[in-house]
């Protein structure tokens, strides 16, 4: 982006995200792609004057200020602008009362009010929320599909394309790999469970509605216990993608 705000050119690297793949992977994939968008607009590194980084996973103090000091050494002489994807994302969306949905690998949720209150909910990884996400649904899917297998002694059609996906002669070997890399695993199955193909059938049921309602609900709570949402004055609903 130059001085006047207007985008001069994209580009897309790896995961960055540093809870997930680490601080020093992080900062690589970051270099890479901005070395990337110097190139394609012909700009020369040191003609830069300021990084602004959006990333997932920095949203607990310590990772923060380890990640900061990374790209501080990785782009020396540059100020570095560090927030998380949802912040980032929030200072996109302009002025204004907005409610903004991250929806992804992960899901969150965060909301600005008329006087600039702040409200987030979820986004704190697997363990601990991102119901709805990718990963939740895929997982969910994972866990239907074995019951499945276990009850009829066959896998059922979701099983199949499951075990096809990851080339997987049977269960046992999918969850090796899920023990070791689950990120690599269960927000790849997402796209199989919304195909077509189990449009209305119980395991899109129990993945994908269930726990897209259980996210949606858990929202609501977070916003109606802080306000009267019948007094509060018209405002947006962004929607975006997570890594």
């Amino acid at each position: 982006m130059d001085s006047v705000g207007s985008i001069v050119a994209r580009s897309v690297a790896g995961p960055s995200n540093p809870t997930r793949v680490g601080v020093e992977a992080a900062t690589r994939e970051i270099e890479k792609a901005a070395e990337l968008a110097l190139r394609e607009a012909r700009v020369a590194r040191k003609a830069v004057v300021a990084l602004g980084a959006g990333l997932a996973g920095t949203a607990q103090r310590e990772m923060k200020e380890r990640m900061q000091a990374s790209l501080e050494r990785a782009f020396p002489g540059i100020v570095v602008n560090l927030l998380t994807d949802l912040e980032a994302a929030l200072a996109a969306a302009g002025n204004g009362a907005v409610i903004l949905l991250v929806a992804g690998t992960g899901s969150a949720a965060i909301a600005r009010d008329e006087q600039g209150k702040i409200w987030r909910a979820g986004g704190y990884g697997p363990p601990f929320s991102d119901e709805g996400s990718a990963y939740d649904i895929g997982s969910r899917a994972v866990a239907s599909a074995m019951k499945e297998r276990e009850a009829q002694g066959t896998d059922s059609i979701l099983g199949e394309k499951i075990l096809e996906r990851f080339g997987c002669a049977a269960w046992p070997e999918l969850q090796k790999r899920a023990s070791a890399q689950p990120d690599q695993v269960f927000p790849m199955i997402f796209p199989i469970v919304g195909a077509r193909d189990f449009a209305g059938s119980g395991a899109r049921a129990g993945g994908t509605g269930e726990s897209g309602r259980r996210s949606c609900w858990s929202g609501r709570i977070k916003c109606s216990d802080r306000e009267d949402r019948r007094n509060s004055g018209p405002f947006r609903v962004l929607r975006c993608a997570s890594g």
